[in-house]
């Protein structure tokens, strides 16, 4: 915005005239009153400064520079000049803030896990609970499983091969020191990846449950393998 003293002046503003006559709020000036003295060269201004309290608050606005550099009187001068956007951090418990829409939770106890009822209402579950570590679940667990959710579906074959690969170990925790049993991800995604989940790329976890498919394929192979052996004996005693 260029501004200029009247004709005839022909000079521009001086430091003091600036402080004078402008507020610095945010990385703009922001004229505070206009004197008789002064003219604007192409643009009134209120077209002018319409253009700057839109863009300067927004990018430059942060908890810190608000409270050194916005006033109740610069805020008032802003809102008469133009119109503009406000963003920045905020910090405190929320107490004083109004027309927020409330969410209520029934049953509330430590670790217990919070399901939603509804928009403005949920429910802290007392058969579910996380204490940062361990999921319990008081009841049973149901997996879709359903037929009419499969399609392309074949025999689960060669599974006792599969499962002898398998390498059961017991383990300490990094984490917290308890003692466990299980699999190895990484070896396990060797043989069966889809039973295996990733972060990236990066191995993560095992899908335990649906390692009951595979123990009931090798089993099935197990008992086949025990029928031709007792064919063969029977066949040989004869």
């Amino acid at each position: 915005m260029a501004i200029t003293l009247r004709t005839g002046l022909g000079r521009k503003l001086t430091i003091a005239e600036m402080d004078e006559n402008f507020t610095f709020l945010s990385g703009s000036y922001v004229v505070n009153s206009v004197t008789s003295s002064m003219t604007v060269a192409t643009a009134s201004i209120a077209d002018e400064l319409s253009g700057l309290a839109t863009a300067s608050i927004a990018d430059s606005a942060t908890t810190a520079s608000q409270a050194d550099n916005a006033t109740s009187a610069s805020i008032a001068d802003l809102a008469i000049i133009g119109s503009g956007s406000f963003s920045g951090s905020f910090e405190g418990d929320g107490s004083g803030l109004t027309g927020l829409p409330s969410y209520a939770v029934a049953n509330s106890a430590d670790n217990r896990v919070i399901t939603s009822v509804d928009t403005n209402n949920g429910n802290a579950e007392a058969n579910l609970t996380f204490d940062g570590s361990t999921l319990t679940v008081a009841g049973s667990i149901s997996e879709t499983s359903a037929l009419r959710y499969k399609e392309n579906i074949q025999p689960l074959n060669n599974s006792l091969s599969k499962v002898l690969k398998l390498n059961p170990v017991e383990y300490d925790r990094k984490q917290d020191g308890k003692h466990d049993i299980g699999l190895i991800a990484e070896e396990v995604n060797k043989i069966y990846p889809d039973l295996v989940s990733k972060q990236g790329t990066q191995v993560h976890g095992i899908s335990y449950s649906k390692l009951t498919a595979t123990l009931i394929g090798a089993i099935k192979d197990l008992n086949n393998r025990i029928k031709e052996l007792e064919v063969q004996i029977s066949t040989s005693n004869k």
